[in-house]
């Protein structure tokens, strides 16, 4: 399969900083594959993923998403690429509170009339998507309609912030840590229904975690700490 990103070279280091946190010759990811990447504190995770979704840049190297070099674009241009192709699953979610989940799942495509464009390609409306992915991750859109997501249990707000980087058929998502505080029966019902609803737009999964347990479920696992340069035991993400 043809690759939807491409890194090349990589070095990257913070302003304040007299070495690199980041030494990359080559990461990759293909279309529709699922990548667990892992590493200890201090590995430039954190660091990686927001290279990868264009909120940083690099000092070094190419960085190309869906056969565009990011590192060639303005700020400007590169908020429109995550916005349009990439969705986000974050560590602590990052829900609005005062939204409802479905207000909170079709926030992206407000921002985006690419994603929206895509939705009304399969659904009646941008409502009757979020109500679709809520119930593909064994929601009730109904009963959380009625909810502001503070009511919300740990485990429904994660599954209502998957189905929000879900939306629109984004080329890839990016998830930081997302089940950490999730136990294991949770956590693995939650995995698979992500791998359904990726597998099921083709969307490739770039999934950060430090349980080294969950990437026997994946496509590949890379070692950040391996494939790293910079990285020592000392330095601090």
């Amino acid at each position: 399969m043809n690759p939807i990103l491409e890194v090349s070279r990589l070095s990257f280091s913070w302003p304040s900083s007299t070495s690199a946190v980041l030494d990359i010759d080559s990461f990759s990811v293909a279309q529709g594959e699922k990548v667990f990447l892992h590493g200890p504190s201090g590995s430039g995770k954190s660091t990686l993923l927001n290279l990868i979704g264009g909120v940083l840049t690099p000092q070094r190297g190419e960085i190309t998403f869906n056969g565009m070099n990011l590192n060639e674009m303005s700020s400007e241009a590169r908020d429109l690429v995550r916005g349009d192709q990439m969705g986000f699953i974050f560590q602590m979610f990052n829900l609005l509170p005062y939204l409802n989940a479905v207000e909170n799942i079709t926030l992206p495509c407000e921002f985006s009339k690419r994603k929206a464009m895509r939705v009304l390609e399969q659904a009646s409306s941008l409502g009757d998507e979020a109500r679709r992915l809520l119930s593909a991750l064994r929601l009730d859109p109904h009963i959380l309609e009625e909810k502001s997501v503070t009511q919300l249990s740990v485990g429904q707000q994660q599954r209502v912030a998957t189905a929000r980087a879900l939306i629109g058929r984004p080329e890839m998502v990016i998830a930081d840590e997302p089940t950490s505080a999730l136990d294991s029966n949770i956590r693995d019902r939650f995995l698979r229904l992500l791998f359904d609803e990726c597998n099921r737009n083709g969307t490739s999964l770039v999934f950060v975690s430090h349980d080294l347990d969950l990437g026997k479920n994946f496509d590949r696992v890379v070692s950040l700490e391996e494939i790293n340069r910079s990285f020592t035991a000392d330095t601090n993400e």
